[in-house]
Parts: C-alpha cells; sequence; structure tokens
C-alpha cells in the first residue's frame, strides 16, 4: 500500500511539475511587442496562434546552415510561470521592412540579430534603453548615422553593423562603452577620422573590423590597453598619407592572432625594426612593427625609409613559392633570322616611346646564373627563371623564349611594344629585353607571391580571394596586389586599325564553347573565362576535377544544376565555414553563370559584371536550366569596339 501511495506521489509531482512547465507562457505585452516587430520587419510567417514561447514551428526552427529563424525565451522568472523573450535571430529571411524601435517592450532582450536581410532606415535611438549586450545587422541597407544613443548599452559587448550604407562620424559619446569586444564597421560610408577612444577606453576590445569603412587616418597608436585585441582590420582609409601606427607586438598585444593594415596610403617612416621573431606578420611590415619589450621607442631616423636593398631581402625571402608569368605571347611561327636583320626590325618597332631597358646576353647569363639559377615557371613558350638585377638590387623574372616557338621576330616585337606601351596597375611590368644570338628574352618584375593558382588551391598560410580571366596567370605581388599576366594580352585591339578576330588560344575548362566550335576568341569569350574563375573563387574548386563524382567533375555544370534547384549556397567553398556574407556569395556566383551563358550574345559585358558586384545593378535573371546554344563557325562575333577591355577598378569578395 505505501509503495502505491509512493508511486501516486511520484507520477503527481512529475504531474504537476509538467503542467508549471507547459504553463509557462509569454506575458501579452510581450506578444503584442511581437506583433508590433514583426509587422515593421515585414515578418510575414510568426504564427501567434501558438505561444511565442512554445518552442514551436515559426518561433525556433532548426538553423541550417545559412538561415536561421529562431526567438529564444527564458522561462525561469516566478518558479518557472513566466517568460520573457532574450533573443530575436533571423538571419537571411529576406526581409524588407525597417528596424523596430520598440525593442523596449521586451525588456529581458539582450541579443537581436537581422544579418543578411534588405532592412533599410536608421538605428532607432530608442534601442539605446534596451539591455541589449549584442547587435547584429550584418548585410543590411541600412542608412543614415549611428545614433549616440546607443552609447547609454554599458553592457554591449558586440556591434557588427558592417555591409550596410551608414554614414556620419562615430559619435564621441562611444567612448563609454568600455565593455565592447567585437566593433565590425566595414564596408560602410562613414566619414571623420578613427577616434582615439577605441584603444584607450575600449580596454576590452578583442576584434575590430573597418575594411573600407570610409574613415580616414591615422591609425590611432595601439597602447597598452589594448592587450585583449587578437584581431586588428582596418584597411582602405580614405584621406592624405598618413604615419604608420605605433605597433608593440609582444608588449601591448600578446594576443594578436591576425593584423591586416592593407591599402592605407602609409608614408613609409614607421617605427623601428623587430628586434625578435614575430610570427604570422606578413614580412613587408617586419620593418614597421616593434616587438620588443619597450612600449614607446621613437622611431628610428636612419631606419625610417625601406631601402631598395631591404625591399629585395624581402622579396628574396617571402616563404611563398614565386610561381610566375606563363608567357605574355602565343608564339606561332619560327624566328631564325639572322641577327643584323633581327636588330633592324626591332629598332623600326622600338623607337617611338619605349622606355624598355635592352640587356646584353651576357647580361642575362649574369642574372639567371647562366640559367641555371631557380625556375618559376615553363610552358609552350620556353622557361621563367628568377634573375638577380645587380645595379637595382632587385630580383627579377626572366622568361627565354624557347627555340621552338613558332612565333615570328617582327610578330614578337610588335607584340612586346603593345605590352610594353600598356599603363595599368594590374598589368605586370615589362623592365626590358635581349635579342641576341638568335635568343628572345624578356625581364619582368617579379611576383613575390606567385599566382592566383598557388593561393587558392594550394596549401598556404594565406587565404586569398581574386577573380580575372584564369587563376595561375593572375600573379599576386609582394603586397598581394594582383596583377594580370599571360590571358592573351598580345592580341589586345587597336582602334585605329582594322577590326581583328583572333585566334583560339585558351586552356580547357576556361573556353568559351562558341571558341571550340569556330576556332575564334573573341571579348565574349574571355568574359566566359572571367565567369569560371568567379566560381572557382566562390567555390574554391578548378573548373574541372575528376576525383568528384559524375555530375559534378564540371564546375560550370555543377553550379548551374545547383542554382536551378535552388540549392546556389550550397556549392559555396567549404573552407570558408559559412563565414561569409550570403548576399555577397549569392551575387558572385550569379556573376560567374551570367558570364558562362552558353549563348556569347547574353552574357554581361565587363562594366555590367562591376555594375552588379558593386551591387550598383540588381541580379541577373537566369534560365534555372542551363541552355543549349548552336554556333555558326563563320559567323564569329569580331573584336570591333571603341570599349576598353578592362577597367582600372577593384572588386571585393567575401573572405
Amino acid at each position: 500500500m505505501f509503495i502505491h501511495r509512493l508511486l501516486f506521489a511520484s507520477v503527481f509531482i512529475v504531474c504537476c511539475l509538467t503542467t508549471l512547465t507547459n504553463g509557462a507562457t509569454l506575458p501579452n505585452d510581450e506578444v503584442e511587442a511581437l506583433k508590433s516587430i514583426g509587422k515593421i520587419l515585414r515578418k510575414t510567417n510568426w504564427n501567434f496562434d501558438i505561444d511565442p514561447c512554445s518552442r514551436g514551428n515559426s518561433w525556433l526552427d532548426q538553423p541550417t546552415r545559412y538561415y536561421a529563424n529562431n526567438v529564444t525565451c527564458d522561462c525561469s522568472f516566478n518558479n518557472n510561470i513566466t517568460c520573457h523573450v532574450t533573443y530575436i535571430l533571423l538571419t537571411a529571411q529576406n526581409l524588407l521592412g525597417t528596424l523596430p524601435p520598440n525593442l523596449t517592450s521586451l525588456p529581458f532582450l539582450q541579443k537581436i540579430d537581422l544579418t543578411r536581410n534588405y532592412l533599410s532606415g536608421p538605428i532607432p535611438p530608442e534601442w539605446g534603453s534596451t539591455r541589449l549586450v549584442s547587435i547584429s545587422l550584418l548585410g543590411n541597407r541600412l542608412t543614415g548615422s549611428i545614433p549616440g544613443e546607443l552609447a547609454n548599452l554599458r553592457n554591449l559587448t558586440s556591434l557588427h553593423i558592417s555591409s550596410n550604407k551608414f554614414t556620419g562620424e562615430i559619435p564621441e559619446v562611444f567612448a563609454r562603452l568600455t565593455s565592447l569586444k567585437e566593433f565590425r564597421i566595414s564596408d560602410n560610408n562613414f566619414i571623420g577620422q578613427i577616434p582615439d577612444f577605441i584603444f584607450q577606453n575600449w580596454t576590452n576590445l578583442e576584434q575590430i573590423y573597418m575594411e573600407g569603412s570610409g574613415l580616414s587616418g591615422p591609425i590611432p597608436s595601439i597602447n597598452a590597453t589594448s592587450e585583449n585585441l587578437e584581431y586588428i582590420i582596418i584597411s582602405d582609409l580614405n584621406g592624405a598619407e598618413t604615419s604608420f601606427p605605433q605597433l608593440f607586438i609582444n608588449a601591448s598585444l600578446p594576443k594578436l592572432d591576425r593584423l591586416d593594415l592593407s591599402y592605407n596610403n602609409f608614408t613609409d617612416t614607421g617605427v623601428s625594426d623587430c628586434q625578435q621573431n614575430t610570427p604570422g606578420i606578413v614580412p613587408c611590415l617586419k620593418s614597421l612593427i616593434n616587438c620588443t619589450s619597450e612600449r614607446y621607442k621613437p622611431p628610428s631616423k636612419s631606419g625610417g625609409h625601406i631601402s631598395t636593398a631591404t625591399m629585395a631581402g624581402i622579396v628574396a625571402g617571402a616563404t611563398f613559392a614565386t610561381l610566375l608569368i606563363v608567357g605574355i605571347f602565343w608564339w606561332n611561327c619560327c624566328y631564325k633570322l639572322d641577327d643584323e636583320v633581327s636588330g633592324v626590325l626591332f629598332g623600326d618597332e622600338f623607337q617611338n616611346g619605349m622606355e624598355l631597358r635592352k640587356f646584353s646576353l651576357v647580361q642575362i647569363a649574369k642574372m639567371t646564373n647562366n640559367f641555371n639559377g631557380e625556375k618559376l615557371g615553363k610552358g609552350g613558350f620556353g622557361v621563367v627563371y628568377k634573375g638577380y638585377l645587380r645595379d637595382s638590387d632587385t630580383y627579377v623574372a626572366v622568361k627565354r623564349i624557347s627555340k621552338a616557338s613558332k612565333q615570328g621576330i617582327k610578330e614578337y616585337a610588335s607584340e612586346v611594344k603593345i605590352i610594353s606601351q600598356s599603363r595599368h596597375k594590374n598589368l605586370v611590368k615589362l623592365i626590358g629585353q635581349c635579342h641576341e644570338k638568335g635568343e628572345l628574352i624578356l625581364v619582368y618584375e617579379l611576383m613575390a607571391n606567385g599566382s592566383l593558382d598557388s593561393h587558392l588551391f594550394k596549401e598556404g598560410d594565406h587565404c586569398v580571394l581574386h577573380r580575372d580571366i584564369k587563376a595561375s596567370n593572375i600573379m599576386l605581388d609582394s603586397s598581394f596586389n594582383a596583377k594580370l599576366g599571360d590571358f592573351g594580352l598580345a592580341r589586345l585591339v587597336d582602334h585605329e586599325k582594322a577590326s581583328q578576330t583572333t585566334h583560339l588560344a585558351g586552356t580547357l575548362g576556361y573556353l568559351a564553347p562558341e571558341c571550340v566550335s569556330s576556332g575564334k576568341a573573341s571579348k565574349e569569350s574571355d568574359i566566359y573565362s572571367f565567369g569560371v574563375v568567379a566560381l572557382e573563387i566562390a567555390c574554391g574548386r578548378r573548373s574541372i576535377e575528376s576525383k568528384y563524382e559524375e555530375s559534378q567533375v564540371s564546375l560550370v555544370a555543377w553550379v548551374w544544376d545547383s542554382y536551378g534547384s535552388q540549392r546556389l549556397l550550397d556549392v559555396a567553398d567549404p573552407k570558408l565555414s559559412m563565414n561569409f556574407d550570403a548576399k555577397q556569395m549569392e551575387c558572385l556566383l550569379m556573376i560567374g553563370l551570367w558570364c558562362i551563358h552558353p549563348d556569347q550574345h547574353l552574357r554581361p559585358s565587363i562594366r555590367q559584371t562591376i555594375q552588379v558586384l558593386n551591387f550598383e545593378a540588381p541580379l541577373p535573371k537566369l534560365p534555372s536550366t542551363r541552355p543549349t546554344a548552336t554556333y555558326n563557325a563563320q559567323n564569329t562575333t569580331e573584336i570591333h569596339t571603341s570599349e576598353p577591355c578592362f577597367a582600372d577598378t577593384s572588386i571585393t569578395v567575401p573572405r
């Protein structure tokens, strides 16, 4: 009998506890607040027929790789009778509304994450009266200045507002946000200088991201109060030249893991050289970073400038394998002419406006240790050697044209003239040439970080992302500036001469289908190759890889099939571990698909691709099934245009 009573009592207690737990509800005023917030955000699928804290469908969905739709409650109040909303997580929900000012009606709300939506308008100043500790508005269309009222959020630890259209200055009252650990404001239109209080008052700061924020330099001194910093990403600052900031790695920044201060127009008068090894610091920064125990060591008067010899040593000691240009020209004809006649031809071609240096064969032999030095590359054109130019104390790339090459000396000279007279920041510079005793040799600037191909598809310390015709022909210099190598530059159009269609040149996997049919190359086929590279960057794999299952061997076919199945973002590079903006990734993939359209007449111009990549034009509308087009080999589009074949521009993609 006692056992029966004990069992009854146990069941009764369990039932009571279950009833109490299930009975915990959200107060009506917070339910009404959620209704209002949903209407302002234009969130249409919240189901108010059930309690928002019931963990039911539409309130707490299982997050996917890219999307999240969660409202989280804490139901421990009043002995588990009352719930309160503590976290709103709505990422990539295609929300088209504005930010709700009435978050104050959710008095226990601590976190709000509205990342990757289409929200517009300003941040409501009313948010400064909440208890928020984390705000993420990354990747929306928000505008206006940042309200100073947010400085009242004394417990705010994370503020992510990158990739919006915010303007104005960072409020001075933000100096009060001393609990802040993460501050991300990249890709905005702010004005003014970086506030000093960031590195003076924010003593708990761990991560700061200011890439293309719109702010100007100088970067304030990073002193002992910043000892918790792990990531410092401050790049693309506006304004005039500024001095390199004082950085004392071991003393003041013992936890620093990542440092990016690129594209900031620094002068070369930084602090004194490193006295200790500093793992992970890019070599070209070591002469500007103090890693001694001294916190405020003044700059060295004699060591402020980086000499040419120092830079050459830096390049020579770069840890990345240098894979240089795989040719600038296609060699289609033999060149067995005697030296005297060849010299006359070169004289005719190089008279007007040429600034190329002419090297003797003896000089070339000294540069390359008689062609026994390090080989940087090899192809149908010949071999590229690493050389040392003693009189300027620099390293160069020396391309020795193979005797088996089939291009005539006249054509060779004409093509060298084209590339040497082309002035563009993304073209590898041709320094000089040598034509002597049947040898054709070109001397280029050295690309210290090899090709984009090596950084996309080979192991390395840095993950570098960029775009252009072919990954292995996009070179990265010692500062990781991209420069365009062998993509058929010898076939650049002279608009003053008759139109012409070039002969076929290219690599399997990058060739447009009409090229295979017609044997001719065109502007449109270059756009196709551009699209393939865009897909390679987004997906982190080569255009053709046999290691995948049959449906995925061709990158182009696989991505288009995924697009047709509404799984486009599933093809994103898995190495990114979801650390990217879904809108930007979708944009890059759609541009890639647009450029590789089988019908060359439906591909975009490079100008159109830039507009879309900069979100200045809408994404293209493409059929879900990859079209099949037929091509007439006798009617290939000719290259005849007054529009330049490339533009002086740069585009940022997700890291």
